[in-house]
């Protein structure tokens, strides 16, 4: 290097118009009404699991609380159905279930407020295609998890929901045979499993969010309060 030569000029600093290009470049931010509609799969699965624990464990503690759990864990499972219902086919068959099981709740508690009765076959029949309805919608749960596992670039493996499925109906089938009563070790041996399937069902929600999948949002004309209510 020549050591008459003058020295290098130092770099300029970027000007303002540069500094105001790269922000224009930048993403903007999503609205708050995008932002509050992506919800993390492992909140919506709680809801779910809660649903089904009132759906399925009652206190027989007067005749409001059986009432209200029930009613509150239905209510449970289709808020939880709702937001899961642009992810797949299954879980849309879900949400429509859902709404089928609410609905029968609902006529049947209101028959049972009037003068009016209906027949004892009807409510047979009624309480047949509730039953139904949980059993396909156990299993459209188990379907639509293995779905949402393969969109996440997780192993299709859902056992938890599987064996729920599977719980749902021995349960339903030991139920018709012994003419909707059992006593004995029968009643917290199913129990116990039945809540231990629960939780892995639970924990199988939060390892997906912890794998970073969001749920596709869809559009809500009634917040989960106001459908609540």
């Amino acid at each position: 290097r020549d050591p008459t030569a003058s020295p290098a000029p130092a770099p300029e600093a970027p000007s303002e118009d540069f500094d105001a290009l790269l922000r224009s470049a930048l993403p903007e931010l999503p609205p708050q009404d995008v932002v509050r509609e992506v919800t993390p799969l492992g909140g919506t699965v709680g809801l779910i699991t809660w649903g089904l624990t009132l759906c399925s464990v009652t206190l027989n503690i007067g005749s409001l609380l059986p009432l209200l759990m029930r009613v509150s864990g239905t209510l449970l499972c289709l808020i939880g159905f709702r937001r899961l219902r642009r992810e797949n086919g299954w879980f849309r068959a879900c949400y429509g279930l859902a709404i089928l099981r609410l609905a029968l709740d609902w006529a049947g508690e209101l028959c049972q407020t009037t003068l009016l009765r209906p027949p004892a076959a009807l409510e047979t029949a009624v309480l047949a295609v509730s039953v139904l309805a949980l059993l396909a919608l156990s299993f459209c749960l188990w379907r639509g998890l293995l779905a949402a596992r393969r969109k996440a670039g997780q192993p299709p493996r859902a056992t938890a929901a599987g064996a729920l499925c599977l719980w749902y109906a021995i349960l339903f089938g030991v139920l018709f045979l012994a003419g909707g009563t059992v006593t004995g070790w029968f009643v917290w041996l199913p129990l116990l499993l039945y809540l231990v399937l629960l939780w892995r069902l639970f924990r199988l929600g939060r390892e997906m969010e912890d794998s970073r999948y969001v749920l596709d949002p869809a559009p809500i004309r009634l917040t989960d309060g106001k459908l609540a209510l």
